[in-house]
């Protein structure tokens, strides 16, 4: 049979243990703008979309 150690730890040491955790990389804003949705920066284009089938027969269109 073999020894088996365990170690209490408190809800502190563990809160504290993840909090240290938290400290990952942080990176400056590049591509957005803090309070704009990026899709909102874009320029949509409105365009139709047609799916046919092998022989050139309309089976899906999407209108803008």
């Amino acid at each position: 049979m073999q020894n088996l150690h365990t170690t209490k730890v408190s809800a502190d040491a563990h809160r504290n243990e993840q909090a240290a955790e938290n400290h990952g990389l942080r990176f400056e804003r590049y591509f957005t703008r803090r309070g704009v949705h990026p899709f909102d920066e874009i320029e949509w284009e409105k365009r139709t979309a047609t799916i046919a089938n092998e022989k050139g027969e309309k089976i899906f269109e999407q209108q803008d």
